[in-house]
């Protein structure tokens, strides 16, 4: 035993890590949320990191619980697991259109082989339907030859980008203040709204729940159209991202993480989505919750241990979190209604 115990001793001062004084890193707590706060001490034998948070406290933080928030420049990072990590049969290739990159195996259809060669034009999953929907055009096509009998192209699931450099510094420029003084408005106890109804860098109004970011540092809410470092549309009450407005992240420029999901977490969601658009508080956990959860999977981002759960199986997976959080979700036999029929306890976001 004592001979284990070194062992792993010795692999763990000797484990490689990617982090240094005074970075910023996301700390998961026991809590199970991540927390931003500033590496000041680093123990490499024990691989760990004194993190200190906005509030002044401090505590250790083990290598495995802490995220980086920048991604290293040389370096792709695949949308749907976050990784950059790449081998020789698992490649991460970049949308010819969005530039987003995803591993060959993260992707349904997988990726073919052929299809990582530098000259290839593969469009990701979100392109290739924005395709079918809105058959627009993509303002990287300025730089391209396209065939008009390719049909029309498409547009980009992000922003769409300026034409020219000028236009590219405007729309900086333009978060570089806000056309207002955020420290003058007026907050409820959950700093969720404000009485002047003033958000975002446009200074319009909004509803946080209504597809918008919060900023982690001056949480102010930012409406999803114009934020720029979102690589998928927001869904109602998804709060699940950690989120850097411009300003107040200036040195790395406007920064969204997102975070991972439980499958009570998607549930909820789904429901709480359900609830806005058809204005009904029971819906069949089958029918309307797991069809709800299918036809959004990919907006949902789910982390790679969801995902191994195949499409047959998700409608009993949903049904256990059900039955299994009370708490939150009430069955429809509490209300003589039917027993496949569930509903919020509380009509509010995870």
């Amino acid at each position: 035993t004592t001979t284990s115990s070194s062992s792993n001793s010795n692999n763990n001062s000797s484990r490689k890590h990617q982090f240094s004084n005074g970075e910023e890193v996301l700390s998961h707590s026991k809590d199970g949320r991540f927390y931003l706060g500033n590496i000041v001490e680093i123990d490499e034998a024990n691989c760990q990191c004194m993190v200190q948070f906005a509030d002044d406290t401090a505590h250790w933080s083990l290598f495995k619980d802490l995220r980086t928030l920048k991604v290293p420049e040389s370096d792709e990072l695949c949308a749907v697991c976050k990784s950059s990590k790449a081998s020789r049969d698992n490649e991460i290739v970049l949308c010819y259109l969005c530039d987003q990159g995803y591993h060959q195996n993260c992707v349904q259809p997988h990726i073919s082989q052929e299809l990582t060669e530098p000259d290839s034009e593969w469009e990701c999953p979100r392109c290739s339907r924005n395709k079918q929907t809105t058959g627009g055009s993509d303002a990287r096509v300025s730089n391209k030859t396209v065939d008009a009998t390719a049909g029309a192209t498409t547009a980009s699931p992000r922003k769409t980008r300026p034409n020219n450099v000028t236009q590219h510094h405007q729309d900086v420029d333009n978060k570089l203040k806000l056309p207002y003084d955020l420290d003058s408005l007026s907050w409820d106890a959950g700093h969720k709204m404000n009485t002047e109804q003033t958000y975002c860098y446009c200074g319009g109004p909004g509803e946080w729940y209504n597809r918008m970011l919060q900023c982690n540092r001056c949480r102010q809410w930012f409406h999803e159209a114009c934020v720029d470092s979102l690589h998928y549309p927001l869904l109602y009450g998804d709060r699940f991202y950690v989120f850097a407005c411009n300003l107040c992240n200036l040195s790395h420029g406007e920064l969204a993480y997102r975070l991972e999901l439980r499958w009570v977490d998607v549930v909820h969601l789904a429901m709480f989505n359900l609830s806005l658009h058809d204005v009904k508080i029971y819906f069949d956990y089958n029918t309307s919750i797991t069809h709800w959860i299918n036809n959004n999977w990919e907006l949902l981002q789910a982390p790679l241990e969801m995902q191994k759960v195949c499409v047959e199986d998700r409608s009993q997976e949903v049904l256990r979190i059900l039955e299994s959080s009370r708490p939150r979700f009430k069955c429809g036999r509490e209300v003589r209604k039917k027993s496949c029929v569930w509903g919020l306890r509380s009509r509010v976001p995870p």
